[in-house]
């Protein structure tokens, strides 16, 4: 995970925007875990596949999105290529100085 932009809110006293981008090397699943806040992504490259809460794993190209709302517990995202990395960019909204993931316990 690479920190891109890092910012408090001025209008939105206690709350941070942070910009990072994440390499999803070929294959690779990570843990469920959980975000800090709210959080949009978009894929940048690759495929990405993500499964939030209890809902069926959906599939993204580069160009398409998600929003995982405060409190959504993220249960996987995964690269389905053997061959290709791919790369999103993740934006969170979240309080000043927070965690933004937390691998569930």
């Amino acid at each position: 995970m690479k920190v891109v932009s890092a910012q408090k809110l001025p209008n939105v006293p206690g709350q941070s925007l942070t910009a990072v981008t994440v390499d999803v090397p070929p294959g690779d699943v990570s843990p469920p875990h959980h975000h800090a806040g709210f959080v949009f992504v978009y894929v940048l490259a690759g495929t990405v596949e993500s499964k939030l809460n209890d809902e069926p794993s959906k599939r993204f190209a580069p160009g398409e999105t998600w929003v995982e709302p405060p409190g959504t517990l993220h249960a996987s995202m995964s690269n389905p290529s053997k061959t290709e990395p791919a790369r999103i960019l993740a934006v969170f909204v979240a309080p000043d100085g927070a965690e933004l993931t937390t691998m569930k316990q």
